[in-house]
């Protein structure tokens, strides 16, 4: 009855108001929550995406670390008794000296110390070189796969001369069995 009463103008102002209240009430409980979702879930792939390519970089770099540690886990174990492995850091060292050009003035290993889970074998070398071939001496041992470390270094410069005379304490740890 009051639909009647109302003029064309009146009639299209109220059809225009209830189509933007609907369209409000659609938007509000259908779009907007749906575009809300939608870019909820496309940060969530992101982040999920992220994360995956984080993990494959991890599962590529498992093998090269488990790698790594089977070698050093090696070059930490025994392989024969403490005569064999003094023999064999005896012969890294020679070999070093002899890759670096050092002459070597003698060479003489130390007593092992047993300690509670590991041994430590030391061997003392008495050398003359320049310090261009006693750096790279150094960095070999650095880079050697037997892990040797430099204990002791006294380093005497040889006046009017170019060589310097060394006395080096190398040590090898390896673990007990």
């Amino acid at each position: 009855m009051l639909f009647k009463s109302l003029s064309k103008r009146e009639k299209n102002i109220l059809y225009f108001a209830i189509a933007i209240i609907a369209g409000s009430v659609l938007y509000g409980y259908a779009i907007e929550p749906t575009t809300r979702k939608w870019h909820r879930l496309k940060e969530e792939i992101l982040v999920k995406e992220i994360k995956l390519k984080k993990d494959y970089k991890m599962i590529l770099k498992h093998s090269k670390i488990t790698e790594e540690f089977k070698k050093r886990v090696s070059a930490v174990t025994r392989t024969g008794s403490d005569e064999k492995e003094m023999a064999v850091l005896l012969q890294e060292i020679e070999a070093l000296t002899r890759k670096s050009g050092i002459d070597v003035n003698a060479l003489r290993p130390r007593a092992i110390q047993d300690l509670e889970l590991h041994q430590r074998f030391t061997v003392e070398i008495d050398l003359d070189a320049t310090m261009e071939q006693l750096v790279n001496f150094m960095y070999q041992i650095q880079n050697s796969d037997k892990i040797l470390k430099v204990s002791k270094l006294e380093i005497n410069v040889k006046p009017q001369q170019d060589l310097v005379k060394c006395y080096i304490q190398i040590s090898r740890v390896l673990l007990t069995n």
